[in-house]
């Protein structure tokens, strides 16, 4: 049989029969038992009050204080502002229901009113309402500290000075003990390189250390951006090796979050609790996993900062022996040559940036989208048809929004990774995109019998099949239609063509479809983002290749495209 949750509940009202009454209606609750602190007067609540209760029961009038002066009393307490606070009267007045809720209590009852189901319905709204405002107000402060780190790392190009905010800010916003950013070295020992710690814990800056435990296991873990959390260090689960080496440095628990750069493990970002055992929360783990993408993205820009000032350098030598030697001017005209041209590849690398950066658009979008389900999950059965149609559609917005991040994430990727090349059997091919499709079967998909096995980039090929025909299907103007995909040897090149009985495009929209943001259809009507298109010309061009349109309104559409036979290495 399951236990009962357990509330505190302080009552502070100078009535001993309505206490009792309080206590006899809280018993008959069947998912809650309460454990009741009462109070006579508003001095005695003050202090019973320093043992933060889940909620108060407050009477508008004690023997030293109206309910509304002790209620602002209350909230000017530490730790005390955000308590659920309930005011109770013998009489239904409205203009002391308004101030009551103005001076910050979550409800208002009347004594001669109140029935079992109405105090425990109204301790338990209260309760859970202050819970959802302070996760809102958590998360709020989340977004802030995240948006003040990348802000930093945008404006300064001074890693320490990076590092060192992250550390302090996350220990404030945790309420943690120590924060440490720690780097390894090669045999996978290491450092904390930055620090904020407590006063009264050892400081561990600089001091080189090394887990007897870690492993390949760790190691592989880390690398796959893998958190480790740790609640109670004590709890007889954990090697006694990680736990003697942490004990030197007084932690109880901890949470751990890999710092990545790209796919290789730099460090680690390491949170401490050292007074007491700790349960970490999902919204501090997601934090910390947010920073170490922020740190991250910090120690690339650091890192490139530092290489174009060795290049400047460079160039500033190069300039002082053109002075001295007319004899070596070609030579050196070279060599600035080159490095012009390396120039420009670490301004591709700072274009990388930007989409790196552009993941945390993302951040916002999944945070309304949370807050979003609590409203409506907190309203339950009281959401209203209009109410309902409006989170149905933010949440479509939200999703339409996610869709144009991820496409325009794809755009940027196009031709900056390395794909390896490999035989393509077109015919098994486009059979795998149609299947992935899961193309309704009121379409006849017709491959030409003469598709042929050649080397290539097989993904890149898939991709650009894959986006036409489910254009073709997407955008056909009947339940069925029909699809045809030939081919034609053109010497150096294939050319694939996929032609559709839709509904056509109307000729002067056929340069302006391959551009990027483009689509003739309303976003309220379809999912389109209008990158599609723009995507597949973009791989196509960059493989070699050419991609064009053929088509009039209520007569189909053809798209031909060329590709190389042999792709260049």
């Amino acid at each position: 049989m399951l236990q009962n949750q357990r509330r505190i509940l302080l009552v502070i009202d100078d009535s001993v029969e309505d206490r009792e009454i309080y206590r006899r209606y809280l018993e008959k609750d069947t998912k809650y038992s309460y454990t009741l602190l009462e109070a006579e007067t508003g001095e005695e609540g003050l202090e019973l009050s320093k043992q933060k209760p889940d909620a108060i029961l407050l009477d508008f009038m004690l023997p030293d204080f109206d309910g509304l002066e002790l209620l602002a009393e209350l909230k000017t307490q530490p730790n005390l502002s955000d308590l659920p606070i309930i005011l109770l009267t013998g009489h239904g007045d409205e203009t002391i229901a308004v101030k009551a809720i103005k001076g910050g209590a979550q409800d208002y009852l009347v004594k001669g009113r109140i029935t079992s189901e109405v105090l425990r319905f109204a301790v338990d709204n209260a309760i859970q309402t202050a819970a959802l405002q302070a996760k809102i107000e958590q998360q709020a402060q989340r977004e802030r500290l995240v948006m003040q780190i990348t802000q930093q790392i945008r404006q300064s190009l001074e890693l320490d000075k990076i590092l060192d905010t992250t550390v302090h800010e996350v220990r404030r916003f945790l309420q943690t003990d120590r924060v440490v950013v720690f780097r390894f070295n090669q045999d996978w020992s290491g450092k904390a390189i930055s620090e904020s710690v407590a006063p009264e814990y050892i400081s561990i800056l600089l001091k080189e250390m090394y887990d007897p435990c870690f492993g390949q296991s760790y190691i592989h873990r880390y690398q796959q951006g893998r958190v480790r959390v740790v609640s109670d260090l004590d709890n007889g689960k954990l090697s006694q090796c990680y736990v003697d080496m942490l004990a030197e440095f007084q932690v109880k628990a901890n949470l751990v979050v890999p710092i990545l750069l790209d796919k290789d493990l730099w460090g680690l970002l390491i949170a401490h609790h050292c007074s007491t055992v700790r349960k970490w929360q999902q919204i501090e783990i997601e934090l910390l996993e947010q920073l170490a993408t922020q740190v991250s993205i910090a120690i690339q820009q650091a890192e490139l900062y530092d290489q174009l000032k060795q290049e400047l350098s460079e160039r500033k030598r190069s300039e002082a022996a053109l002075r001295e030697s007319k004899e070596s001017l070609l030579q050196i005209n070279t060599s600035l040559l080159e490095m012009t041209n390396q120039y420009k590849q670490r301004n591709q690398e700072l274009d990388q940036f930007a989409y790196i950066v552009s993941h945390d658009l993302k951040a916002p979008l999944r945070a309304i989208g949370n807050i979003s389900t609590w409203i409506e999950e907190d309203l339950g059965e009281k959401v209203e048809p209009e109410t309902q149609n409006y989170f149905n559609i933010l949440r479509s917005r939200l999703g339409h929004m996610q869709n144009l991040i991820d496409s325009l994430l794809n755009y940027s990727r196009v031709g900056r990774s390395q794909v390896a090349i490999k035989a393509i059997s077109v015919k098994d091919l486009l059979d795998e995109v149609i299947d992935s499709l899961g193309a309704s079967s009121e379409f006849d998909i017709i491959i030409s019998p003469k598709m042929p096995t050649f080397k290539g980039r097989r993904i890149l090929l898939q991709q650009v099949f894959a986006n036409l025909i489910s254009n073709a299907i997407k955008h056909h103007h009947r339940p069925n239609g029909k699809i045809e995909i030939t081919i034609r040897d053109l010497e150096q090149f294939y050319e694939f063509s996929v032609t559709d009985d839709g509904p056509g495009i109307p000729p002067q929209y056929h340069d302006k479809i391959f551009a990027i943001f483009q689509t003739l259809e309303s976003n309220n009507k379809t999912d389109s983002t209008g990158i599609g298109l723009a995507i597949v010309k973009k791989i196509i061009e960059t493989e070699g290749g050419k991609i064009y349109v053929e088509s009039q309104v209520d007569r189909g559409s053809t798209f031909r495209f060329t590709w190389l036979k042999q792709s260049s290495k």
